[in-house]
Formats: structure tokens, sequence, C-alpha cells
């Protein structure tokens, strides 16, 4: 995992630990990484049905053996928080048939709805609440490849 920050002139990219790679490796955060209450949660690409949950502690980050799992499988999206719904909100994506939009009171689901958002269009979805206005998560922009 890497730590972004914005330069002057360019970003700068810091690694935070060790890399977890080899056969033991741990595909950390395909989709998104989170920390909340003291964990680090990392999500891979899928629908809410399917996609995998990890969460370890946050001193424990970068050891793939302290990791629990709720689930395997795989799809493309993007899962925030939203301040305007007031909870976790996830947006699932599979090349090209749908976009769909769901939520949770956790960050680990279950998840709620299947809000259709788009049919038949590209593949993958990211949100980016960072470019929100005003920060309230009413409006959203999204991602997509085509």
């Amino acid at each position: 995992m890497i730590k972004v920050t914005l330069g002057t002139k360019v970003p700068n990219a810091n690694r935070t630990g060790a890399l977890i790679t080899g056969p033991d490796g741990l595909q950390a955060g395909l989709m998104t990484v989170l920390k909340a209450e003291d964990y680090i949660y990392v999500y891979s690409n899928a629908e809410p049905e399917n996609f995998v949950v990890g969460r370890a502690r946050l001193s424990d980050a970068f050891d793939a053996t302290k990791y629990e799992f709720l689930k395997k499988a795989g799809n493309w999206g993007s899962i925030m928080y939203s301040h305007y719904f007031g909870n976790t909100c996830s947006l699932q994506a599979r090349m090209g048939t749908y976009r769909n939009f769901y939520t949770s009171d956790t960050l680990y689901g279950p998840w709620n709805g299947r809000y259709i958002l788009a049919i038949n269009i590209g593949y993958g979805i990211n949100v980016h609440p960072q470019f929100s206005p005003g920060g309230d998560h009413r409006i959203w922009n999204v991602s997509s490849g085509t």
C-alpha cells in the first residue's frame, strides 16, 4: 500500500509498509481500502453478494496471515461513505452490462437496494467523493471506462 500526497508540481507516493507478495500474497484493495475502528478494510471487485471484504487491525495491515475475509468473487466497483445518505455506498459494474449502486449501514454489509445507474456501457466504475461540491456527497463525480 502507498500513501499519496500532492506535491507542488507532482504527486508524491511513499510505500507505507512491507510488500505483500509471493504465493501467500494478498490482493488488498483491488477496489477500495478504508480505515475505520482501528481496522483496515479491503474490498475486491464484485457485486455486493459476491465481493471479498477483508479486514485486519491497522498494526497488522502488512501481514497477510492476519486478515479475516467474508467471501470471494469478482467485478469492478467503488466504495465510499456518503455524508448525504449517512451510510456506506457501493457502486458496482460488470463489463458491458450494468452500473448499480447499493447502501449499507456498515462497512461490510448487508447491502440494501439495487439502484440501476446505467445499462450496457463500458466497464468499471469509480466514485470520487473528494470532488463533491461542499463535501456533502449529494452530487457524485463518477468515472467509467468505455
